[in-house]
């Protein structure tokens, strides 16, 4: 990053300290155009979680983009984020580490614009490989079935494929999982995929293998968590 540009993300994280607010502010920016927004709108309405903004910035499928926009969207808003999270898929993308190496740089450069007693904004890269869908997935079952050889798009097919089954209809990008759930009855949901999520991390680690897999479920753990804090009046 330029010493100008710095300078002047500085100045405004000065400004931003200031106003920041209780309870937390989120940005979720989402690669997906249908499946995550609609997924994560709907959490935010039916939980009543205010506090969380949703991003469909369209990053024509690359990472780094999208990471690149969190920032210029956190910097050019009025509103005053405390977590910045980016949500994409390991697909095909060439620039998958660059994305994941760009958020957590800038979380530590904003550090050193807090003081000793202050948080500054992280932000969070929430991957998942092959594809959000099997986040969606491990809301109703655990997997660890590894998808067969090919390309990105035929591994997430495959994942797609088996959500489908479980809710008796082909899977289309803007279904809704949550759809006449209440909202106990999605946070029951939450629960279940976050359990299933470590229990997946924890199996894949332990073989040796890197898919599938997703860190989605730290996401989930705080958006239950701000549904358990006072409501400020």
């Amino acid at each position: 990053m330029g010493r100008k540009k710095w300078r002047s993300f500085r100045k405004l994280e000065v400004r931003k300290r200031h106003l920041r607010t209780s309870p937390p502010q989120i940005l979720i920016v989402c690669e997906g155009e249908k499946t995550e927004p609609v997924y994560f709108s709907k959490i935010k309405q039916s939980l009543q979680l205010p506090m969380i903004e949703v991003d469909n910035r369209q990053s024509g499928n690359d990472p780094l983009r999208l990471a690149q926009h969190a920032l210029e969207r956190y910097c050019g808003d009025g509103k005053i984020y405390d977590r910045v999270y980016c949500v994409f898929d390991r697909d095909a993308h060439s620039r998958f580490d660059d994305a994941v190496t760009f958020l957590d740089k800038t979380t530590e450069e904003y550090k050193t614009c807090a003081g000793p007693d202050e948080t500054p904004t992280t932000f969070i890269p929430i991957t998942s490989d092959p594809c959000f869908e099997l986040w969606l997935l491990l809301h109703f079952q655990y997997t660890d079935k590894q998808p067969c050889a090919g390309t990105a798009k035929s591994k997430c097919k495959q994942i797609e494929k088996e959500l489908g089954r479980i809710l008796k209809q082909k899977w289309q990008k803007h279904l809704d999982i949550f759809s006449n759930k209440t909202p106990v009855e999605i946070k029951n949901l939450l629960r279940e995929a976050i359990k299933n999520s470590k229990r997946l991390k924890g199996k894949i680690k332990a073989i040796g293998r890197s898919c599938p897999v997703t860190n989605l479920h730290d996401l989930a753990e705080y958006i239950l968590e701000l549904t358990e804090r006072p409501t400020p009046r």
